[in-house]
């Protein structure tokens, strides 16, 4: 049985790099081949890459269970029939433990000694599974993630094969590749009810009233984890940098002096921002009173942001932060690291609007700044995505402006 599990190091560019890896540790040719030149090489964050080659890991253990060769098959042989590529997408659509389920339904079904069923059962995909819910599918929007990047996986493998076949062939392939990408299921769309929105005003106080590292209500335990955890949410909040560039920065990227940090990991575009003096002097603090005294040997890699032995700090570790946050403040609002990211964009357009006419930079230019903070490309749409709690205000104020209008209208009517 088959093992395919995701490898997370830092590359001789200093840069982080996921591969997949097979049962003996050895990175599987295709899928990172398809990895490095669809994803590392165009600057795309590790953890997109990471869940793409999940998803592709996922379609390995598909191939296992039906004893298919998922390369082989689209390389060199017939493809895929639309019988196994309907069968494929219903199996992405399922939650991880009910896939385990149906490979150790194949595994008994086959004479095996005890001792080999154990061996099979531990080479399945690594990834942790999430609490037991009696649903077995996942919902709409992973599900359709799944079967778009294994789609995309196999166009890129039918286009490196293009010359095995004859036009005919080809065509047909093609034909029930576009069939398997229409398996994906559809989103409702609900409009923006359901739009997840920043903080509001009085909750960013209230967070950082508990962040300071003298307050009661304090959820972390030591004196080390209170000052990084606080310079964490300041830096997110004041830059809205992305979690991935939060954890990559090194304690040389922000410069006290100018008052800036300079985001070289980036999903998108390495750049320079600005931060407040007081992040600045937090992040002092934190330098000479806490992480100066880890021992240097264990902080050679140089990141900002580490456990309090020095090791760098994780995804998780950081995503921990903000759950402890969520149940310590008790607020509405569901608080992530990518929560500050709309929070600063929400904190932008009310300094926007807040401008006298004089001084208040035009649609446009009001984009492009936004965008070039954000890490976007200068023709990006993504202000839009970021501004809905703005919108969201603006059209309610008015639809109320405009209620109450029509309502004095009528009443003066009715007067007469």
């Amino acid at each position: 049985m088959i093992k395919r599990s995701i490898k997370n190091f830092i590359a001789s560019d200093g840069q982080p790099m996921v591969v997949l890896i097979d049962e003996n540790r050895i990175p599987l040719f295709h899928p990172n081949i398809y990895a490095m030149t669809k994803f590392r090489t165009l600057g795309r964050q590790v953890s997109t890459t990471e869940k793409n080659l999940y998803c592709i890991g996922m379609a390995h253990l598909w191939a296992t269970i039906h004893n298919i060769d998922l390369e082989h098959a689209i390389l060199k042989a017939q493809f895929l029939t639309i019988e196994q590529l309907q069968d494929l997408a219903f199996f992405l659509r399922l939650k991880r433990k009910k896939q385990n389920e149906l490979l150790i339904q194949k595994i008994e079904s086959q004479p095996l000694t005890p001792k080999q069923i154990a061996k099979k059962i531990e080479n399945i995909i690594y990834m942790p599974t999430q609490v037991s819910i009696q649903k077995t599918t996942t919902t709409a929007t992973e599900g359709a993630f799944r079967i778009k990047a294994v789609h995309q996986y196999f166009k890129f493998l039918l286009q490196r094969s293009k010359h095995r076949f004859n036009k005919e062939k080809i065509d047909n392939f093609e034909q029930s590749l576009n069939y398997f990408y229409t398996l994906a299921p559809k989103n409702k769309n609900k409009g923006d009810q359901d739009v997840l929105e920043g903080l509001s005003r009085s909750e960013q106080n209230i967070i950082l009233e508990i962040m300071n590292p003298t307050h009661p209500d304090n959820p972390f335990r030591s004196n080390f984890h209170r000052h990084r955890n606080q310079l964490i949410y300041e830096m997110l909040l004041g830059t809205g940098m992305r979690r991935s560039e939060l954890r990559f920065l090194k304690i040389e990227d922000v410069d006290f002096r100018t008052h800036q940090i300079h985001i070289r990991v980036s999903k998108t575009k390495e750049r320079t921002v600005p931060c407040s003096s007081n992040t600045c002097e937090l992040f002092h603090q934190f330098i000479t009173r806490h992480l100066s005294k880890v021992p240097f040997k264990n902080r050679k890699h140089g990141y900002l942001f580490t456990t309090e032995t020095g090791q760098h700090l994780s995804n998780d570790a950081i995503n921990l932060i903000f759950r402890t946050l969520q149940k310590q403040a008790d607020i509405s609002t569901c608080i992530t690291p990518h929560t500050m990211r709309r929070t600063w964009n929400d904190n932008f357009s009310l300094l926007i609007d807040s401008l006298p006419a004089d001084q208040r930079p035009n649609q446009e230019l009001e984009k492009q700044i936004r965008n070039r903070l954000m890490g976007w490309s200068s023709i990006s749409e993504m202000s839009h995505r970021y501004s809905r709690r703005s919108i969201r205000e603006k059209a309610d104020e008015l639809g109320e402006l405009l209620a109450n209008s029509i309502g004095q209208n009528t009443g003066n009517h009715y007067e007469e």
